[in-house]
């Protein structure tokens, strides 16, 4: 283990000078702009030298690697621009300050299929029965670019809740 030769230095010229405890608790406050020269023997600054390269190496390969995998897949630099542009659109409603021009009233007539829950692991209350709702939803995207992207994942468009129905009438509901 090398230490540093000033502590080893001030140690022989004044061992009584030496504070008790951590010697590296008793540093001056520019020690660290001290020039310290080690000898070491060759073979030592080799390893030394060689062991902090490869650190180098290394972290410049898994900070690659990390810095790759940030980067979304189908990063596509027009989708970026277009969704830019998109931005736009959806300022100018927020800054209006109506809620009913982003989150529309659902359309009447929208079919509601209500069965007993199976799913597992099964929640039946003591007071109650537990249902499944499922219905095909009519939401559409604000923005008119959005449609057509939106419309063709047909599993978007089903939408699945759980809902427990109390004997004794209605409780707040807990989305």
């Amino acid at each position: 283990m090398v230490v540093s030769r000033i502590v080893h230095e001030s140690y022989e010229r004044a061992p009584s000078l030496m504070h008790e405890g951590r010697w590296w608790e008793h540093l001056d406050a520019g020690f660290a702009r001290t020039p310290e020269k080690f000898d070491l023997p060759r073979a030592d600054r080799l390893q030394i030298g060689g062991a902090a390269a490869f650190d180098h190496v290394v972290r410049a390969i898994f900070g690659t690697m990390v810095g790759t995998t940030a980067i979304p897949f189908g990063f596509n630099p027009l989708e970026l621009r277009r969704a830019m542009k998109d931005a736009d659109l959806y300022a100018e409603l927020a800054e209006s300050g109506d809620p009913t021009r982003f989150f529309h009233e659902p359309p009447p007539g929208v079919r509601v299929r209500v069965k007993r829950g199976r799913w597992r692991p099964r929640f039946e209350p003591e007071d109650g029965v537990c249902e499944v709702v499922r219905f095909d939803s009519p939401f559409q995207p604000v923005h008119p670019s959005q449609h057509k992207r939106y419309l063709r994942h047909d599993r978007n468009r089903v939408a699945y809740a759980r809902m427990v129905r109390h004997r004794d009438g209605p409780r707040p509901p807990a989305c």
